[in-house]
């Protein structure tokens, strides 16, 4: 790590605490945030999954992300996230914001240690604390924040280096428990067992069986609550999701994070044969 590089990272670091606390939302900001902090407030009133209003016979449109599941409305996202919040949101929305602060700079510490235990500088963490989903684009208060500090503290485990099959595990128990707070994480997951079935071909090594003892119990229960939820593996979404999307969205996308982060794509390279030496093709 070169010198001072850990004080900058502290540094920025309170410049986002700071700049968070003067200016914590109190309300949400966009349909997406509205939809995670109306389950969590449900949760809080000890209402979980209202009746669906109705004129008559007539069917009343619900708040965004929620499906109308015999005459209740249900969301079509997991529960982790808005049962973590129900207690805060139950006090004001600026205490359900105030936790996803801590979660994201909780994330931000386990990415640094990442980094330090990769050979590789911390001040690439910033990449992570300053990232748009947490920082520019109004998600504070959806699961983004702690399925990223998810994704990073069980990073950090299975990077254990004394006891590999140990952080596996444990590795496995965190990631696998994210699906419950964002059901994207599923191939994410497949991702991250099939990159570790590679490693093991390459070291003659079994962690990727103790990674998958580890993923079984999240996996096993998100689906269950999924089937007891919706009757279904998956959830129902209200939105028409389709491939062509990505025609116009992958460029855009690609754009603007280029824009926000010039060379993100390149510049990591130059510290890649750092990590394949140490850790060989999976971390």
């Amino acid at each position: 790590m070169k010198p001072h590089s850990g004080a900058l990272l502290l540094l920025v670091t309170a410049v986002v605490v700071v700049t968070w606390a003067v200016a914590t939302p109190v309300t949400w900001t966009i349909f997406d945030e509205q939809a995670y902090l109306t389950q969590a407030q449900r949760f809080a009133e000890g209402d979980a999954f209202p009746l669906a209003h109705r004129l008559g016979d007539v069917a009343l449109p619900g708040p965004r992300m929620f499906v109308d599941d015999g005459g209740r409305e249900i969301p079509e996202f997991a529960l982790g996230w808005p049962l973590l919040l129900a207690p805060l949101a139950g006090i004001g929305p600026v205490f359900a914001f105030g936790l996803a602060l801590l979660l994201h700079l909780l994330g931000t510490a386990a990415f640094a240690r990442v980094l330090r235990r990769l050979g590789m500088a911390e001040l690439w963490a910033l990449l992570y604390l300053l990232h748009p989903t947490a920082i520019l684009l109004s998600r504070s208060a959806m699961a983004d924040v702690p399925t990223m500090a998810a994704t990073a503290i069980g990073l950090y485990a299975w990077l254990e280096p004394r006891r590999a099959r140990r952080g596996a595990v444990l590795a496995g128990l965190i990631w696998g428990a994210s699906l419950h707070l964002r059901l994207s994480q599923g191939p994410l997951l497949v991702a991250l067992f099939l990159a570790a079935l590679w490693t093991d071909r390459d070291r003659g090594d079994k962690r990727a069986l103790a990674l998958l003892a580890g993923l079984a119990p999240g996996v096993l229960t998100a689906v269950l609550a999924s089937v007891w939820l919706h009757g279904a593996l998956l959830p129902p979404t209200t939105a028409s999701l389709s491939p062509v999307w990505l025609v116009g969205n992958v460029p855009a996308y690609a754009l603007w994070l280029l824009i926000l982060y010039p060379g993100l794509l390149l510049v990591p390279h130059s510290q890649m044969d750092i990590s394949m030496k140490k850790y060989g093709n999976f971390p």
